[in-house]
């Protein structure tokens, strides 16, 4: 894809301006983030987002998520279950791009990127 086309595309999506976290007991959280922003992401009580910790594939320091205008980049951070994404929960991914509605898992955490 071209830059203008990716332009054009996120003009019609929007900008992120938070994500939906899905926790493994079914809570539902909307957590804030600006443009250019980064946040980390575990079970650590120093972290921006901090998941159950009952859920032991999720290391204290998973994973950093750095907004960008229409997409998040998730970074592993040397975590040993590393990153899932859209239908693959388990991937072990050290890094990802994740688009306006798409979807990223840590643990079992689920993240929607949302404007």
């Amino acid at each position: 894809m071209s830059e203008a086309q990716a332009e054009k595309r996120g003009a019609k999506l929007g900008k992120v301006s938070a994500v939906r976290i899905i926790e493994e007991n079914g809570d539902t959280r909307l957590f804030r983030v600006k443009v250019g922003s980064t946040y980390t992401i575990g079970r650590a009580k120093d972290v921006h987002i901090v998941l159950s910790d009952t859920d032991l594939t999720v290391s204290r320091h998973h994973a950093k998520m750095i907004v960008q205008d229409n997409y998040v980049q998730v970074v592993d951070q040397a975590s040993k279950n590393g990153i899932g994404f859209e239908n693959n929960p388990h991937a072990q991914e050290k890094y990802v791009e994740v688009e306006l509605y798409q979807t990223f898992f840590i643990g079992a955490a689920k993240f929607v990127v949302v404007p």
